[in-house]
């Protein structure tokens, strides 16, 4: 197997991990505060494995950190 090969073959791999990851995450009970939380340890690990633009990544950190803000506020009214 040759460089090329093998980095068709592990990003062949890395992409069948996240949809496992995603499908998984679908059957875990539903809880979009715990959901969104996760959310970001996945972006920071993308980031630092791949070179991703970095004005991207930050709309989509910023969104995820607005949901969970949102996501937040309404479980502690629910809870009130």
């Amino acid at each position: 197997m040759n460089n090329r090969e093998f980095a068709e073959m592990l990003e062949q791999r890395t992409k069948k991990f996240a949809i496992e990851i995603i499908r998984f995450m679908r059957i875990l009970p539903d809880n979009l505060e715990s959901k969104t939380s996760e959310t970001f340890y996945w972006l920071e690990i993308i980031k630092a494995i791949f070179d991703v633009d970095e004005n991207r990544f930050d709309m989509i950190y910023k969104e995820s950190d607005e949901l969970l803000a949102l996501f937040t506020s309404i479980s502690k009214g629910k809870n009130s």
